[in-house]
């Protein structure tokens, strides 16, 4: 099981069997959904506004922004939705991703 170092970005799969992946930031959590093409029933993330509290990724949305250090280095982050993550982007810059344009993403 991986340490949490910083509870902003932490992320968590849940499998269909009910085995718990804990990961320091979504990048890592990403990087091991495509190397394991495992079924999950809950893939969960740490909004970066709201440290140690889990959500639901596939409804939150994720920046790419070099202002914003994420543990793994991708400089990822997650939000509660949509506005929230448009409005970071605005004020230090980077890229919005949906859940599924974030799967895309590391898909390739």
């Amino acid at each position: 099981m991986m340490k949490i170092m910083d509870e902003r970005f932490g992320a968590e799969i849940v499998t269909e069997k009910g085995k718990i992946y804990k990961f320091d930031s979504a990048e890592c959590m990403m990087r091991h959904m495509k190397e394991s093409k495992g079924n999950s029933s809950h893939v969960l993330v740490t909004h970066i506004n709201a440290p140690n509290v889990l959500q639901d990724a596939k409804s939150s949305f994720f920046v790419i922004c070099e202002h914003i250090p994420s543990p793994m280095g991708a400089n990822l982050s997650s939000y509660p939705n949509e506005q929230f993550a448009t409005a970071k982007v605005m004020e230090l810059g980077g890229e919005t991703y949906s859940w599924q344009a974030l799967v895309e993403k590391y898909s390739n």
